[in-house]
């Protein structure tokens, strides 16, 4: 009994707004506040699946402040590292995974980013594009303004209007994020740049679509190093001066 009351007091003094805190003061405030974390980091998750990074980022350093405690806190924290390498790139994604490894070490969040960075990030840590030899599939990127995120959606819709019309079955769009300034419409499922080239040049020509806007063609393997380098300018002038 002694020593339940030694870990109660204990508790109280150093983690007063935790849930275990919460538990001892009012049981029924314990529940609450698990339901109300898990709802929350249920809320930042579905954030994150839809391509809201930087809201991901603002709410869940609120929710790590707001319940302050350790069965919560890895996993927003490792949420948090993985959108801020959507939006961040390559060095910022290895910073915070280090980060969440050193802090919870015991946990499974912490062990899982260990394990990136042992074993996934010393494979795509190269920032270099590959221009030799026939890609495998290639995309079309055309880019936006975060800003402009409506009129990016527009064009997707048009370039699906396209896609369906045409019956061209293998291929589809997305919108991506690419930073913080940038957001792009990828068209997928080209099989080479010729064939890239020719539909970029059918969606400006034909008058049921008539787009302007000229995209880049790019192989998925080089799109994958864009996104996670972050070198989107470096690419533009290494493919104008190959």
């Amino acid at each position: 009994m002694a020593e339940a009351e030694k870990y109660k007091s204990y508790v109280l003094k150093n983690h007063p707004d935790s849930r275990y805190a919460a538990g001892i003061i009012n049981p029924g405030k314990a529940i609450d506040m698990e339901d109300t974390a898990e709802n929350s980091y249920k809320r930042l998750y579905a954030l994150f699946e839809a391509g809201e990074f930087e809201q991901v980022l603002q709410l869940g350093k609120n929710f790590a402040e707001q319940f302050n405690d350790d069965d919560l806190l890895p996993k927003i924290e490792l949420l948090t590292a993985t959108a801020t390498g959507r939006l961040y790139g390559f060095e910022a994604y290895k910073k915070q995974l280090n980060e969440v490894a050193l802090n919870y070490p015991q946990t499974e969040e912490g062990k899982k980013a260990q394990d990136l960075l042992t074993t996934a990030l010393p494979r795509l840590e190269s920032d270099k594009f590959n221009f030799s030899g026939k890609p495998a599939s290639v995309k079309l990127l055309y880019s936006f303004p975060a800003s402009q995120k409506d009129v990016a959606l527009q064009l997707k819709q048009k370039i699906d209007s396209a896609i369906t019309s045409l019956n061209y079955k293998n291929y589809s769009t997305s919108l991506d994020v690419y930073n913080i300034d940038t957001t792009f419409v990828a068209v997928h499922g080209l099989e080479n740049p010729e064939r890239a080239g020719g539909f970029a040049e059918l969606l400006q020509v034909n008058k049921s679509y008539e787009i302007e806007k000229e995209p880049v063609v790019i192989s998925t393997e080089n799109y994958r190093v864009l996104q996670l380098h972050k070198n989107f300018q470096a690419y533009l002038e290494q493919q104008n001066n190959p």
